[in-house]
């Protein structure tokens, strides 16, 4: 079963990849990430994705798929609200 914790994120406002982490981050300055090394198809796709959302309202999915991940640190999906 498919465990999945959605949270609004408010305004996104910013977007980047490193070779290892995307990141987005909110109008108030939160920040989540996401790994590229973990799941590399997957993050290009969110990044291209989160690109296209800047300036608007998203909600974000932090998988407790493997683990408890944290909710304020990581994410592994956006999409507009």
């Amino acid at each position: 079963m498919d465990n999945f914790v959605w949270n609004d994120f408010g305004t996104l406002s910013a977007v980047d990849k490193t070779d290892k982490i995307v990141t987005v981050t909110n109008s108030e300055g939160e920040v989540r990430k996401m790994s590229i090394a973990k799941y590399k198809e997957n993050a290009l796709a969110v990044h291209q994705k989160a690109q296209s959302l800047i300036g608007k309202q998203v909600t974000i999915r932090t998988s407790q798929n493997t683990a408890e991940w944290s909710t304020q640190v990581w994410f592994s999906e956006i999409a507009s609200l």
